[in-house]
């Protein structure tokens, strides 16, 4: 008996020992931490196009228990983050234009941020500028234009502005360039520019943060009209008058000098300058109407540095066909519209005669001698990439677009006019 009660008792000892190990490891295991919230420190930019990678920076992305999630425009997207930073393509399929953003951790979600998302097809950019010409580059996505802001339709005033991103798309920024009205504008590149009144030149290297005031036309008594920038490069800018006056800089607008086509080559200043470009054979051409003769004839000139040592191509062609649209290429293709009969024409031999290229065009705009843009005279734009033997469509704008101004770079094609502006990634 006293043999049965102890084998009782070892057996209930060992029974109570066994549920008190298993109550001491049930007390030890460890309980999941809670998933924090997500925090958004910085996006890699508030402005992307189609394409590139968004990298969103932060605090708490990532939980070995809940999975990661970002939301764009309220549609989810797994990704694989590290703790602080996630890196996600962004496609036009998540919106376009302003876009909302939050990264979501298990149930914790961040708060809002936003960024602009830029399609890379034909995208209109709303804008109640009237713009002259606009300007962009690979480098940046900022655009530096000439706007008419005078209101009224039969004055101009012409300003410099740079159009800035954010996350609401473009903004527009005045810039202090010193010496009021600006009648033209041309860009080198992001960075450097020339802008002109109709007296004086104004050279930039820093987008017009600065800029150095270079010559003025009422020093020579020349025509203070119809000024245009002829030639850009990192030093240098020449600048010419309706009569072939010129000033220049090689120097950032350091020091300048001025010349004259007309005094030069004893013309008289009856002549008009109304196209002028460096072609490929190293000589600037200038080209436009010898009034001096009668009838007036068409004038053509070169010159290796472009603004003295000009000799006479061509003065006696008549009837005279060079406007003031003339797109001079090279020195076998010269391209224009000739308005009477809304005709695109190319001409092989500086402008003595004309082939009809295409009909039914308002304006022409080249980006190198194959690839051109035509404005046809329904508000349709055109483009070939083999000098005009076949067309695509590429835009159908409202019939009373005023299309001013294309600007082109290697990834980047800028269309812009009175309050019309559309951008093309490529």
């Amino acid at each position: 008996m006293k043999t049965e009660i102890l084998l009782v008792l070892i057996i209930f000892n060992l029974i109570s020992s066994s549920c008190s190990n298993g109550d001491a490891e049930s007390e030890i295991t460890p309980t999941p931490p809670p998933v924090l919230k997500p925090e958004i420190e910085s996006l890699s930019s508030n402005f992307i196009i189609e394409g590139q990678t968004l990298v969103i920076k932060g605090l708490n992305f990532k939980s070995n228990e809940s999975k990661t999630t970002v939301i764009i425009n309220n549609k989810s997207y797994d990704i694989t983050p590290t703790a602080n930073e996630i890196s996600i393509k962004i496609n036009a399929e998540m919106g376009v234009e302003k876009s909302s953003l939050n990264v979501q951790v298990g149930a914790q979600k961040s708060t809002t941020e936003y960024f602009f998302i830029m399609p890379k097809k034909w995208h209109k950019i709303e804008t109640q500028l009237e713009i002259l010409k606009a300007f962009i580059f690979d480098d940046t996505n900022e655009i530096t234009l000439l706007e008419d802001t005078d209101a009224s339709s039969n004055s101009y005033y012409g300003a410099i502005l740079k159009l800035k991103t954010s996350e609401n798309g473009y903004l527009p920024e005045s810039l202090n360039i010193p010496g009021g009205n600006k009648s033209d504008l041309k860009m080198y590149n992001s960075q450097t520019g020339v802008a002109a009144s109709s007296i004086t030149g104004y050279f930039t290297s820093d987008g017009f943060q600065n800029s150095t005031a270079f010559g003025s036309f009422l020093d020579t008594d020349a025509y203070v009209d119809d000024v245009k920038i002829v030639y850009v490069d990192e030093t240098s800018s020449i600048i010419v008058n309706c009569c072939a006056d010129y000033m220049y800089t090689n120097d950032k607008g350091i020091t300048f000098e001025y010349s004259s086509v007309w005094k030069e080559l004893s013309m008289g200043n009856n002549i008009r300058f109304w196209s002028s470009n460096k072609l490929s054979d190293g000589y600037f051409y200038g080209a436009g109407l010898n009034a001096e003769k009668s009838p007036n004839a068409n004038l053509i000139l070169k010159s290796a540095d472009g603004i003295s040592n000009w000799e006479i191509l061509d003065d006696v062609t008549t009837p005279y066909s060079i406007g003031s649209d003339l797109k001079m290429l090279d020195t076998d293709l010269f391209l224009q519209v000739f308005h009477a009969d809304k005709q695109l024409q190319k001409s092989n031999d500086l402008a003595k005669t004309w082939v009809v290229v295409r009909s039914d065009v308002e304006k022409v705009f080249t980006q190198n001698k194959t690839n051109w843009y035509v404005l046809s005279v329904d508000s349709k734009l055109y483009s070939t990439n083999d000098s005009g033997n076949t067309w695509k469509l590429e835009l159908e704008l409202p019939s009373d677009s005023k299309i001013n101004h294309m600007s082109f770079s290697e990834n980047k094609i800028l269309l812009s006019g009175d309050n019309l502006l559309y951008i093309k990634h490529l």
